[in-house]
């Protein structure tokens, strides 16, 4: 009898021991699940020093701490200006500041609802778009040529940068508090121009939910583009003068951006040939008009 005794004893000491390692495995992974969860879900802080705003180091547009700060007080932010002034790589600079998510998305007459808000897939599985991210997550959503949307998709948005509750294609969905919108255009939501066809005018109630900010040209910032070209100065020098002798009505528009195309292209045919590259057809535009 105490044979058999100690026989069930040992077995329930194994068994109690078995239970207790599978106790610890359970507890393990539940712990790991717990803390990636809380990883994904960790609070986002929309703040910076102001040493980070100030930082010389950093090649920053004329208007950057200005945008910096819209956005660090959750206002949405509709910057609008010529091609080429730099509007969509502020709202990248601005997300990187602030240590958040940045998503962005081009407009075009062609964009759909869907494409901003997701869509029910045909097996009834929501497929969520980047704007549902960074509204419920938190970061920076930059809504890129605004103004060349149709007015379906431009109308859809103003319940995303003004309500703390939108209704998705599979849910009512809470926005994010350091979910913030930027919106950049060419125009100043007034409609089409010469320079700019085919743009909409955006509705006075949905340009009220942003605070509206001009960026135009920095001539500091488009020389340090270029701060390493022989050619510098000429360079400068050209297109300036081109910039602001080309007629509204030309079609034509010299932008930072030429000025790093005819930077790279004198770089390695010379300045001569990369002007006649660069500046013919403005060049050939005034010789017609005239």
């Amino acid at each position: 009898m105490s044979k058999m005794l100690n026989f069930d004893k040992s077995m329930d000491e194994a068994e109690y021991r078995r239970s207790i390692e599978r106790m610890k495995l359970e507890f393990k992974d539940a712990r790991e699940e717990l803390l990636a969860e809380a990883k994904r879900h960790r609070k986002i802080k929309m703040e910076f020093d102001e040493k980070d705003l100030s930082d010389k180091t950093r090649t920053r547009h004329k208007q950057f701490d200005n945008v910096a700060l819209i956005v660090r007080n959750r206002l949405n932010a509709f910057l609008y200006g010529p091609a080429g002034s730099g509007k969509s790589f502020i709202a990248e600079q601005v997300a990187e500041l602030l240590k958040v998510p940045f998503y962005s998305i081009s407009v075009s007459y062609q964009t759909s609802v869907a494409s901003l808000m997701g869509y029910m897939d045909a097996t009834g599985k929501y497929v969520p778009s980047l704007l549902r991210k960074a509204f419920e997550k938190g970061g920076v959503f930059c809504i890129d040529e605004i103004d060349a949307g149709n007015q379906n998709v431009i109308m859809c948005l103003n319940a995303v940068t003004n309500s703390d509750t939108v209704a998705f294609p599979d849910k009512m969905v809470k926005k994010h508090k350091d979910f913030v919108a930027i919106a950049t255009a060419n125009t100043c939501g007034s409609g089409s121009d010469l320079q700019y066809v085919g743009r909409e005018r955006i509705d006075a109630s949905t340009l009220s939910r942003f605070v509206r900010l001009e960026i135009d040209y920095d001539d500091a910032l488009e020389e340090a583009l270029i701060a390493q070209s022989e050619y510098k100065d000429q360079i400068l020098n050209r297109i300036r003068q081109l910039r602001k002798t080309t007629s509204i009505d030309s079609n034509e528009l010299f932008t930072p951006r030429q000025t790093v195309f005819f930077a790279k292209l004198a770089a390695d045919v010379g300045y001569d040939a990369a002007e006649k590259l660069i500046c013919s057809s403005a060049d050939k535009t005034r010789q017609e008009r005239w």
